[in-house]
């Protein structure tokens, strides 16, 4: 395999951060023993700091990139992976943000995860939260990743008891949940 990673983020402090590749043993903590044995290494003679090893590190270049500037990247991608960055945007631009990684995908590439905030799946607690979106044009947005990625995983996170909310919109709520099918909620 020729194994690259481009590692990409629009803040220059997260950038030097993920390069240097030190992680707490709290954020670290799921990561399989085995896999922590073998891609890690105490950092500095502390037992609660570790860093990724250096043949990974080897591997990723790091790269200021603003998602809303065009994609000039030199080849296509086998893999995007997305976190916690969508939510960030609006409506138009995060179909924008998609067609992007689309189009900067090799045929068959795989964009394995998108984290969209759900917060409620009932319009009228979507609208206590002050939220600029419904629970349909949410249900859209899921149905577009969909469409342009096979079989991706969707994650979110709702708020349950929100102030206000009655027992039938947190089962509305639900039942949206249910509807969606995310791969796994918070």
């Amino acid at each position: 395999w020729d194994l690259k990673i481009l590692a990409t983020d629009i803040s220059l402090n997260a950038l030097r951060s993920a390069k240097n590749g030190i992680y707490t043993s709290m954020s670290i903590k799921n990561i399989p023993e085995d896999w922590r044995k073998k891609y890690f290494h105490p950092y500095s003679n502390t037992k609660d700091l570790w860093q990724v090893s250096d043949p990974i590190r080897q591997n990723v270049e790091f790269r200021y990139h603003n998602l809303m500037d065009d994609f000039t990247f030199k080849k296509k991608f086998d893999l995007i992976v997305c976190r916690n960055v969508m939510i960030y945007f609006d409506d138009d631009t995060k179909a924008e943000i998609c067609r992007k990684f689309y189009d900067a995908m090799e045929e068959g590439g795989f964009c394995p995860h998108f984290h969209l905030s759900l917060q409620s799946g009932c319009n009228a607690t979507l609208k206590r939260m002050n939220r600029k979106y419904t629970a349909e044009e949410y249900f859209e947005k899921c149905a577009l990743l969909r469409m342009y990625f096979s079989d991706p995983a969707l994650t979110t996170d709702v708020i349950v008891g929100f102030p206000g909310e009655t027992e039938e919109e947190f089962a509305q709520s639900r039942a949206f949940v249910d509807k969606v099918n995310f791969y796994e909620t918070h």
